[in-house]
């Protein structure tokens, strides 16, 4: 009888602690969807504005106002950016009970698809292992994918080397763990943490541009499907980040 009442009392304790969970993810969206929302609009179009006065009448301004306006067009392209990936942001911060069975194999080859202009650019072939069915969010894994790609991609030095991004899956007694090897700028054991944190920024932005959230991103996402992500160097000098997906069900 004492155990039945203890067993009670912890389930409505975790059941109003979910409850305040739920409250505080509701009130960080509907804040994170005003502001942004506030900002952004006014914003995209200040920054259409200088586009076109950029593209139409660039030639007519002396030197110094030809300045101005491409650090105008640089600041204005700046906080949209940010704005947009805080919205981003905070939409993925939340779990989603959603789960089914998804083929990673054809969200992967989505991805690198949707990448094909950038990988060309850059000199770099994508090595994709055989990867599996998981029970989890489809929506979900395809930004954690492309995140992971589109970063590697941005941290692979613009050069005539020839480089290789490789991809793959390994399965584990009670996970599955997925990793995005690159042959990029690598990352310094002690930056290891930093460099998921929210606009964290190793690098200056003029070497690469970007608001510094998509490793956040990631790492939101990665704990709303109740896993978590690292990061290791890689033998050929670049990093590998490691996807860790818990008690998934999973046919290869």
């Amino acid at each position: 009888m004492l155990e039945t009442t203890l067993n009670q009392q912890l389930a409505d304790k975790l059941a109003q602690k979910e409850a305040q969970l739920d409250f505080a993810y509701d009130c960080l969206s509907k804040f994170t969807r005003v502001i942004s929302h506030d900002i952004n609009t006014p914003t995209a179009t200040l920054k259409r504005l200088l586009e076109m006065l950029h593209e139409g009448h660039m030639e007519q301004l002396d030197e110094d106002g030809q300045e101005i306006l491409n650090m105008s067009l640089v600041s204005v392209t700046r906080s949209h950016d940010l704005t947009t990936g805080l919205l981003e942001y905070s939409n993925n911060c939340r779990p989603s009970s959603a789960r089914d069975t998804v083929d990673t194999a054809l969200i992967v080859s989505d991805v690198v698809s949707s990448y094909e202009e950038q990988i060309k650019q850059r000199n770099i072939t994508v090595n994709v292992a055989q990867m599996p069915n998981i029970i989890s969010n489809a929506d979900a894994i395809t930004n954690l994918f492309s995140n992971l790609l589109d970063n590697a991609l941005k941290f692979s030095p613009a050069d005539d080397q020839h480089r290789t991004i490789k991809i793959r899956c390994e399965r584990h007694d009670q996970h599955t763990e997925f990793q995005f090897e690159d042959q990029g700028i690598g990352i310094m054991p002690e930056h290891a943490e930093t460099l998921f944190e929210p606009m964290a920024r190793l690098v200056t932005r003029a070497e690469y541009p970007g608001a510094g959230l998509g490793l956040s991103l990631c790492t939101a996402i990665v704990h709303a499907l109740e896993g978590w992500l690292w990061v290791t160097p890689s033998p050929s000098g670049g990093s590998i980040f490691h996807i860790h997906l818990p008690d998934l069900e999973v046919t290869v």
